[in-house]
């Protein structure tokens, strides 16, 4: 892998018994020349009643304690030669780890999966991560294996404007982690197509026109990924490319079950107030449904509101 990711941000909760986040990035920093990991443990804030009573009972606070649990746990990992740091902090989860990722300029927020599907009305950290983070967050599943065997990248093939630096973006990462990794690489991706819309009210020779179209529209789009897949730094066989039309989700969710990768690359556009709550995103939708970890990248230029 280049030295692209050099700098690493690692969620670990000190007294959680998962360490997964800390020996997927141990991973990633194997032979990547890594030149820093920042390991943040964050603490639920305590009302002014138990930190006076928490100080009276004992001779350290609680994050003394946190801090001395987090620094034993990351001493059986090793980063190669990268600085690696520790800190507790207090606050809200979410503000704090995107804060402490944005102000020190770190390349990704790694994190132990531990979302619940009742996360999906109450949010959880990790929906929170995905929806608000600028910074690409990767969440490992707890029964995805460390060194990954297989990577699948979801890609636009109508890309437009900003959305085609966020494809490069998305198909860069993806091949730097299957190049790091010496791992397969597959591509799926998703067409627009008016017929599944219109074929309730359309006549038999409309519904032809419209299957002739989307059959030339899926060569296309299938020659067009081919091109943008020729500048990948690692070769992907096009019996791996997946291209398909019907809703996001449902199409990368099917590739999914046929390519079988242990960790899913796809692109995240926050949405905010109810209707974010009620429909959230493709890759929210798809994240309920995988067996798999999970790396979102935003467009360059998100801007996260919880930090304005």
């Amino acid at each position: 892998m280049e030295n692209r990711l050099n700098s690493l941000l690692v969620l670990q909760d000190a007294y959680a018994e998962t360490m997964k986040a800390l020996a997927f990035a141990a991973e990633v920093g194997e032979g990547a020349e890594l030149s820093e990991v920042k390991v943040l443990d964050i603490q639920p804030p305590l009302s002014a009643f138990w930190q006076e009573l928490i100080s009276d009972e004992l001779e350290e606070t609680p994050s003394y304690h946190r801090h001395k649990t987090l620094r034993e746990m990351v001493r059986g990992f090793e980063f190669g030669d990268a600085e690696v740091m520790t800190q507790v902090k207090s606050g809200r989860a979410v503000v704090q780890a995107v804060r402490t990722a944005v102000e020190e300029d770190r390349q990704m927020i790694i994190k132990a999966a531990g979302s619940q599907v009742s996360d999906y009305l109450f949010g959880s950290l990790d929906f929170r991560l995905v929806r608000y983070s600028p910074v690409p967050v990767l969440l490992v599943h707890p029964k995805a294996p460390i060194r990954p065997q297989r990577i699948l990248v979801a890609l636009n093939p109508e890309a437009e404007g900003e959305e085609t630096q966020l494809n490069a973006d998305l198909l860069t990462k993806a091949s730097e982690l299957a190049t790091h990794f010496h791992c397969r690489l597959g591509v799926v991706s998703v067409f627009s197509s008016p017929r599944a819309v219109m074929g309730h009210v359309a006549d038999t020779e409309f519904l032809e026109r419209m299957e002739r179209h989307e059959k030339n529209k899926r060569k296309q789009c299938r020659e067009h990924l081919l091109e943008l897949l020729r500048s990948a730094s690692k070769k992907i066989d096009p019996d791996d490319v997946f291209v398909d039309t019907g809703r996001p989700s449902e199409v990368i969710l099917s590739a999914v079950d046929e390519f079988d990768p242990d960790l899913l690359v796809i692109g995240s556009v926050a949405r905010q107030g109810i209707a974010g709550l009620l429909i959230g995103n493709t890759a929210e939708r798809v994240m309920r449904s995988i067996d798999c970890s999970l790396l979102t990248i935003k467009p360059s230029r998100f801007k996260c509101p919880i930090l304005e």
